[in-house]
């Protein structure tokens, strides 16, 4: 098998590429960045309050969650943490009810 001078042209500049990759990625930062903090007006208006939630019953006594208490019946405020995604957890009926009893075969 011969070489022609293409060939190792062609593997030198592959062999370049490959070790200019490798050093990039190992590189240093050239100085640390020096982290400024908000300022305070901004950062206050930065911060999130949690949603307002309620809990409360309707007439068939299924719960219902909602962003607005109701009008004519009790309800329950419902607090969560800011900036935390969360959902009540809630396990709808199904109206099945579970036999006492296996059925009789």
């Amino acid at each position: 098998m011969e070489l022609e001078t293409r060939h190792l042209v062609g593997g030198v500049l592959v062999a370049l590429a490959i070790g200019a990759g490798v050093a990039w990625t190992q590189r240093q930062p050239d100085e640390p960045r020096e982290i400024v903090p908000a300022e305070p007006a901004a950062s206050a208006a930065a911060q999130v309050t949690s949603p307002n939630l309620y809990k409360w019953q309707d007439d068939d006594g299924v719960w219902n969650y909602t962003d607005q208490p109701p009008a004519d019946r009790p309800y329950e405020r419902i607090t969560g943490t800011p900036n935390v995604n969360s959902v009540p957890t809630v396990v709808p009926d199904s109206g099945l009810v579970e036999p006492s009893a296996p059925p009789a075969q």
